[in-house]
């Protein structure tokens, strides 16, 4: 057994498809993945963007001999290099695939380096599934009720342009009463998954298995506890040959022979396999604990949430497009609107022929069409007369949603306030609306954090120390339980959840780093 891979392969869409650029790859710099939650602390519940960086060969020595083959815009550069093409990381080992990164190139993902005596370097950045959500502004979701997280996270991808390659929803917890009615103007998607995973004490993250690298995971409270076990991770190695009935070997038309692929299940476990390991004692005790609700008010009657508040020019045969956000005609609260009305004329809009209203009724030439979302309406104004017109009423009427002053849930342990000073935990739930669901959450989290733990934050090992690592560096990912055993630092078969990932290859080796969460602070 190799405790090298077989193959490294950086592959890029372009635009004659998934092309292999890995002999370009210039070995003496490194290349570098990051991804998932690079943190374990309570409140690190959501992946932030993960990348792959390499660096390609842009001399005539390159294996297109053409100087500027990877500058976008050189005469030179190959067809389709350039931000917005996808990448991916593919691993070969004992004959199995092994994606580790899938993303895409953003603006400024790409950096040529430049001068004639310089070393003609391009620096590639890829960016997964993540850096979507957190450049996506959320386009007027529809308001909807009694949705769990799981239910939640599909309709937030089902907002954006891109949807990822797989995904994998676990069920939730709780069953929220009112979805997206907390979005505002430029509300992210990521900031949203952030809310449905501090509201739900789950996760959202990315994670790569053997033959996808990119497959957005949602995590409910439960999921993690209900991982009693320790995960399997699944290793492809060559298992012989293909044989005939009389025990010969199964030859092709080419005489090679048939090879027999075969599946290895492994666990995770590593008794002082690290290079190094950062632990860490007490450095999360927290003995106060706040949970944050939000209570909403629902009208009962329809209102008017949106006004238009000056005149607006509309020229003959044109057609305009307007957003209008929501607010509490009270203006005390933020409000969201839900069994909104369609726009009636003379009632919800008006058309005139002089701004101040005085002129010619032209409202009959007016085509008005709005489309709703919890937070705004955008409308689509057309004059359809043969002359200019002013729009000197426009207004949205449907039943208003309202978030007023938050009701805490708190618990404390004055034992530990006493041994370790007031250390406080406040975690906003914006999706939870009633206290009393989560009656006994604080009291569990506090249960899991009076008291200082020593645990690892991270473990730094070399895949290629041995077979074993390797093959655990390969079938592990973000979200698997393991199993870890630390001399030094006292710690002894305590099991843990990988929460990120990240690793270097320098000329074929690999180091590699786990963040992790100690399995004892999950709980149901």
């Amino acid at each position: 057994m190799s405790i090298f891979p077989d193959a490294f392969r950086f592959e890029l869409n372009l635009t004659a498809g998934w092309t292999d650029v890995t002999g370009d790859v210039l070995v003496g710099t490194p290349q570098s993945v990051k991804r998932g939650i690079r943190a374990s602390g309570p409140l690190d519940r959501v992946a932030g963007t993960g990348t792959l960086t390499f660096a390609l060969r842009n001399d005539a020595g390159n294996s297109a001999g053409l100087e500027g083959y990877y500058s976008p815009g050189h005469s030179n550069c190959v067809s389709g290099f350039g931000p917005g093409m996808y990448g991916r990381l593919i691993i070969t080992y004992e004959g199995g695939e092994y994606c580790k990164f899938y993303g895409r190139v953003p603006y400024g993902g790409i950096k040529v380096e430049t001068g004639k005596l310089g070393m003609k370097r391009v620096f590639v950045e890829v960016r997964d599934y993540m850096e979507q959500a957190a450049i996506h502004e959320l386009y007027l979701p529809s308001f909807t009720t009694e949705k769990r997280i799981d239910q939640i996270a599909a309709l937030i991808v089902a907002n954006m342009p891109t949807a990822p390659l797989m995904t994998d929803y676990q069920t939730g917890t709780y069953i929220f009463n009112t979805v997206f009615d907390t979005v505002r103007a430029k509300t992210k998607a990521l900031t949203e998954f952030g809310k449905l995973a501090l509201s739900e004490l789950g996760y959202v993250y990315v994670r790569c298995e053997r033959g996808n690298g990119e497959i957005l995971t949602v995590e409910g409270q439960s999921t993690r506890p209900g991982k009693t076990s320790l995960s399997a991770g699944n290793i492809i190695t060559t298992g012989g040959f293909l044989l005939q009935e009389n025990g010969d070997d199964l030859l092709q038309e080419n005489g090679d022979q048939v090879i027999l692929d075969a599946i290895l299940s492994i666990t995770g476990e590593f008794d002082n396999s690290q290079i190094a390991a950062e632990t860490a004692s007490g450095d999360q005790v927290y003995n106060v604990v706040k949970l944050l609700t939000y209570p909403r008010r629902f009208d009962s009657s329809v209102a008017v949430l949106w006004t238009l508040q000056r005149a607006m020019k509309v020229e003959a045969g044109e057609t305009v497009k307007i957003t209008g956000r929501y607010r509490d005609p009270d203006g005390d609260a933020q409000v969201s609107g839900i069994d909104m009305v369609t726009p009636v004329a003379t009632t919800d809009y008006l058309f005139n022929s002089e701004d101040d209203g005085s002129g010619t009724n032209m409202t009959a030439s007016l085509t008005v069409t709005a489309t709703y979302g919890t937070n705004a309406v955008e409308y689509e104004l057309t004059n359809g007369a043969g002359t200019d017109g002013y729009v000197t009423l426009l207004q949205a009427r449907g039943k208003g949603v309202y978030l007023y002053d938050t009701v805490e849930s708190a618990a404390q342990d004055d034992d530990s306030i006493e041994d370790y000073g007031q250390r406080v935990l406040s975690i906003d739930m914006k999706y939870q609306d009633d206290p009393f669901e989560i009656a006994g959450v604080a009291d569990d989290i506090l249960a899991a954090y009076k008291t200082p733990l020593t645990a690892v934050n991270t473990i730094l090992l070399c895949a290629n120390k041995s077979a074993s690592l390797m093959r655990m560096f390969l079938a592990f990912d973000i979200g698997d339980r393991i199993r870890l055993t630390e001399d030094v630092s006292g710690l002894e078969d305590e099991d843990y959840f990988i929460n990120g990932v990240g690793f270097d290859i320098i000329k074929k080796v690999i180091y590699f780093t786990w963040y992790l969460k100690p399995a004892a602070l999950d709980f149901a």
